[in-house]
């Protein structure tokens, strides 16, 4: 990716990522988790979390801080540290709501042509089952690993 990202601070295990948005809305702390998936060795969910000054964490709060295009930039960055240190795992994500989930297909269908040598990325539907990614194709949830 050729987009700049924000400075992170990561666990020492490299599952706790965070990192600051910053615009002109001001500066929000954000978090990004990878928690194992119930009765799954190999399988991991990805959560971007907004973080309150009360410690409290968030998935539906916008902050609309114009500063998308960073911020997945550094999630992605997250991904590859995460699967940097943890080769074989498979990371599952959505969004919070269908929209969310529809904009990070469109965002996986910009980046498909970049990100495809290194990863693996799969969609999931109801009708289509599990199926690599299919940019004709809306999804409820994708898998994402290294080659």
């Amino acid at each position: 990716m050729d987009e700049p990202i924000y400075p992170l601070k990561k666990s020492n295990d490299s599952v706790i990522f965070h990192f600051e948005s910053i615009g002109p809305k001001g500066v929000f702390l954000k978090e990004v988790r990878f928690d194992p998936v119930e009765d799954s060795l190999d399988y991991f969910q990805i959560t971007l979390f907004d973080v309150d000054s009360n410690n409290k964490r968030s998935v539906l709060s916008e902050s609309k801080n114009q500063d998308m295009n960073k911020i997945m930039a550094t999630v992605i960055k997250c991904i590859l540290i995460f699967l940097e240190n943890y080769s074989s795992s498979r990371i599952v994500f959505s969004g919070s709501t269908e929209i969310r989930t529809r904009l990070y297909r469109i965002i996986i269908a910009k980046l498909l042509d970049k990100i495809r040598d290194k990863f693996e990325i799969e969609g999931f539907s109801d009708i289509y089952g599990f199926e690599p990614f299919n940019l004709n194709h809306e999804y409820a949830f994708f898998v994402i690993s290294i080659k």
